[in-house]
């Protein structure tokens, strides 16, 4: 599964494991989630259905411009502490296929699961440092 991040100018895409390694990075760095908005077509409160301000669902919440801004702010601070090479393929093990693969399991121990900061090393270092500049673009709606 993945998720559209939507502004004004554009749009960057993130799959669900990437965008939750984003988040718990931004976590480590300071963030402070302020909650998301409720999508458009959210129903009223009065309904009794009050919005929970995820992040991680792809239902059109907004992440208003202040709060993306504070993202931006710790996920550059974690820059210089995240490798230029791919850090997590150390702990590949072999897959079913006979390739390597990287476990993301929650319930694998600390020492055994990848951390934010090995997940978001190499080539997503990079797409990182895009995602930066996208919030500092202001709000976006997460679909």
């Amino acid at each position: 599964m993945s998720l559209d991040l939507v502004n004004e100018r554009g749009s960057t895409r993130f799959t669900v494991y990437v965008w939750d390694q984003t988040l718990a990075l931004a976590r480590m760095y300071g963030w402070r989630p302020a909650g998301t908005r409720p999508p458009k077509d959210w129903p009223e409160e009065s309904e009794g259905r009050a919005w929970s301000g995820s992040y991680v669902l792809n239902g059109g919440q907004t992440v208003a411009r202040e709060d993306a801004s504070h993202l931006a702010d710790a996920l550059e601070r974690a820059l210089d502490d995240i490798p230029d090479h791919y850090a997590a393929w150390p702990k590949a093990v072999e897959g079913k296929d006979g390739g390597p693969l990287i476990p993301v399991n929650p319930a694998a121990s600390r020492l055994e699961r990848v951390q934010p900061l090995e997940a978001l090393s190499g080539e997503n270092k990079a797409a990182l440092a895009e995602f930066i500049a996208f919030c500092r673009q202001g709000a976006f709606e997460i679909r």
